[in-house]
């Protein structure tokens, strides 16, 4: 089976039934599980308010990325290691449309 244009309210249990002809009939049936999920359909964009610090300074940055299913997991990493949670906090982020103003100017927002 091939389906095409495949949406997200396709997601859940998937049922295939095989039966044999007469005269024993023997049926088997086997389940799966599938989730169609939908990748942001644009690069996360990464805002920083500083560029250059000094000791014992701070900063803050954002990044964002577009609507996703399930929501998108953002991640810090400084020259390759992973941000403790302690110093960063997470934001929900809701799913709604956006063009791209207004995401930036939504950064904008969470940056300041």
């Amino acid at each position: 089976m091939t389906v095409r244009s495949v949406t997200r309210d396709l997601s859940g249990q998937f049922q295939c039934e095989v039966s044999e002809d007469a005269p024993l009939f023997h049926t088997d049936i086997r389940f799966a599980r599938m989730q169609v999920i939908e990748l942001p359909k644009i690069d996360p964009i990464m805002m920083i308010d500083k560029k250059i610090i000094t000791m014992s300074d701070h900063f803050k940055a954002g990044c964002t990325v577009g609507t996703s299913y399930p929501s998108a997991n953002i991640t810090w990493f400084i020259n390759g290691r992973k941000v403790s949670f302690i110093l960063i906090l997470p934001i929900r982020y809701f799913s709604f449309k956006i063009n791209k103003l207004n995401l930036f100017i939504l950064l904008l927002l969470l940056l300041y």
